[in-house]
């Protein structure tokens, strides 16, 4: 059945029918290629498949929004001063948490 792309969308819109046979074959076609790609990622050890990364890496993007980008946080240091009642620690202290610093 071939069907203009103008009727199509004023039906989509329009025809709850219409909508529905639509999205339930959309649903259709995405289930089937997902299993497809699962089928060929997964291994399968009675056939002697060992699987393909590539595919379940792809799965993994698409489907669960895994990714391969390295996320880098950027830590800042604070220099704080601690005081010790009234005055500043010892010397010798605030070198010691210096140089746990590096």
């Amino acid at each position: 059945m071939k069907i203009d792309r103008n009727k199509f969308t004023e039906l989509y819109k329009t025809d709850e029918k219409f909508k529905n046979a639509v999205d339930e074959g959309k649903t259709d076609l995405h289930l089937t290629v997902l299993a497809a790609q699962l089928q060929m990622a997964l291994p399968d050890p009675e056939a002697g498949y060992i699987g393909n990364a590539s595919m379940l890496k792809h799965i993994g993007n698409v489907h669960l929004g895994q990714s391969d980008k390295l996320e880098i946080k950027e830590e800042k240091n604070i220099n704080v001063v601690l005081k010790w009642g009234n005055t500043k620690l010892p010397e010798e202290i605030t070198k010691e948490i210096d140089n746990n610093d590096t």
